[in-house]
């Protein structure tokens, strides 16, 4: 009950509301913490990927390395 009346609770309902549902938690019980983690990342879009770390300030560039013009997002990787 306390978890649903945090702001992180609020937050990641509004990106994935199903991603704080039992289904969502069933799902990831036989995972590890990281690939839990590595999930949950995917799906709130907070990666080490120069779209987010633009964002940050932590990239010069939101684009990929490799590919001219192409934000490195989710999407692309």
């Amino acid at each position: 009950r306390m978890w649903t009346k945090s702001p992180h609770f609020q937050y990641l309902n509004k990106i994935d509301p199903k991603m704080l549902k039992g289904s969502f938690t069933k799902l990831t019980s036989s995972l590890s913490h990281r690939h839990t983690s590595i999930l949950v990342w995917l799906r709130t879009h907070h990666t080490l990927l120069n779209a987010h770390l633009h964002r940050m300030s932590r990239s010069d560039s939101p684009n990929c390395p490799h590919c001219l013009g192409i934000a490195e997002d989710i999407g692309h990787f």
